[in-house]
């Protein structure tokens, strides 16, 4: 098989026995200013230290939905992007309160 990423891209590439929940060593970045804080040899890690959940850091990781989880941006170590907008809304209907008491 193959791998497929864009041309100049420098991310990198996982391989078959690695894991972003047990082997790949992730960076907690300010997601301000851009500096590392701290780098951890797992999300696991990540995870028992900071309280952030797991599978928040890796939705962060795998570039889905919102840039940051428990306040910070999260990135595979050597990884040089920089956190990206929210996305927006999918539901944009109104919310209502009901009082089942009247």
């Amino acid at each position: 098989g193959f791998y497929w990423r864009f041309q100049g891209c420098k991310d990198r590439i996982l391989r078959v026995r690695e894991s972003i929940n047990y082997g790949i060593p992730i960076e907690q970045v300010d997601a301000e200013t851009g500096k590392i804080i701290e780098t951890f040899s797992s999300s696991r890690k990540a995870h028992e230290k900071t309280k952030v959940s797991r599978c928040i850091i890796k939705r962060v990781l795998e570039r889905r939905g919102k840039a940051t989880a428990g306040g910070f941006f999260w990135r595979i170590q050597g990884e040089t992007h920089e956190p990206w907008p929210d996305p927006e809304p999918t539901n944009r209907n109104p919310v209502e309160q009901l009082d089942f008491e009247t």
